[in-house]
């Protein structure tokens, strides 16, 4: 669920005390809220996320692309992954 939020921009809410979650939690935490900024940034110059495969596949789209990395769902079994994207150059 982590990775939906920081590709899409989607907000992050925490209650607990940061200072009582444990180090690799909160390594993960301060993980998504640095990719939440740059997809906010990218939004804001213009580059939302997308679902790229939305017309291709509406039955069941799959894909967000939100500059780097892209996210990947099985709706299938619920899994995601992160893929890096090829360089483009």
């Amino acid at each position: 669920m982590d990775s939906i939020v920081e590709s899409s921009g989607g907000m992050a809410l925490v209650s607990d005390d940061l200072a009582l979650v444990p180090p690799a939690a909160r390594r993960r935490f301060d993980e998504l809220l640095e990719r939440s900024r740059a997809v906010d940034a990218s939004a804001a110059a213009g580059r939302p996320p997308r679902c790229t495969d939305l017309m291709s596949a509406p039955e069941q789209p799959s894909t967000l692309e939100a500059g780097e990395p892209r996210l990947r769902v099985n709706p299938a079994t619920g899994s995601s992954s992160l893929d890096r994207l090829p360089s483009q150059t």
